[in-house]
């Protein structure tokens, strides 16, 4: 039995194909590849985010071109009325929220030559934190105001669902090596032989 046992376990005759060590390694790597690069592909195809808002008299929508904002990054605020209502001028008021060390950032709102009625400006949030974007806009029914609450972000952050996604990886591989390995360890108690034996038996028949 003991000799049985120890020619089993020559590394001679283990399966190399499947190693557990192997696959996990080549699992973990192309799971974080895919992960960094899903992002950046998602950012340059994905529109910015959109808001409704009901200002005075005035049913608009306020377009960000990035969602979330990045901080020292220029933020096109484009504001458009419904219903074909055309806006004559306003000003958006970006403005620092609860905890966040800032000072208030005014643009003009201009109107853009090739949509007559749609208002647009940049802006630049200097620090990260919950900031409002407040418009105001003038058109045939007088003055309206709106406000839209935005997080910015720091150059170069990590999505939440990124960093938990990269923590979690580390352990999906160990439990993946693990269970590969109790596998095998099961083969090998039962004298099962792996893929290698077969082609060994099958080999010293002919």
């Amino acid at each position: 039995m003991r000799t049985m046992f120890r020619h089993t376990l020559n590394p001679k005759r283990l399966p190399t194909r499947c190693s557990p060590g192997v696959i996990g390694f080549l699992t973990l790597l192309g799971t974080v590849l895919l992960a960094l690069c899903i992002p950046y592909r998602a950012h340059a195809a994905a529109p910015g985010h959109t808001t409704t808002l009901q200002a005075g008299a005035y049913m608009i929508d306020v377009m960000l071109s990035q969602d979330p904002p990045v901080t020292d990054q220029p933020l096109n605020v484009t504001v458009a009325a419904h219903h074909g209502v055309s806006l004559l001028s306003g000003q958006a008021i970006v403005q620092p929220g609860l905890g966040t060390d800032g000072a208030n950032i005014y643009a003009t709102l201009h109107m853009m030559p090739d949509h007559p009625g749609t208002l647009q400006t940049t802006v630049r949030i200097p620090v990260r934190g919950a900031w409002h974007i407040i418009v105001e806009v003038t058109g045939a029914s007088g003055q309206g105001k709106g406000s839209v609450d935005v997080v910015a972000a720091a150059p170069g952050a990590m999505p939440v669902w990124l960093a938990w996604s990269i923590g979690v990886l580390p352990a999906l591989g160990l439990l993946f090596w693990t269970l590969r390995q109790r596998r095998f360890r099961r083969t090998l108690i039962l004298g099962q032989p792996g893929p290698t034996d077969c082609a060994t038996i099958s080999r010293s028949k002919k």
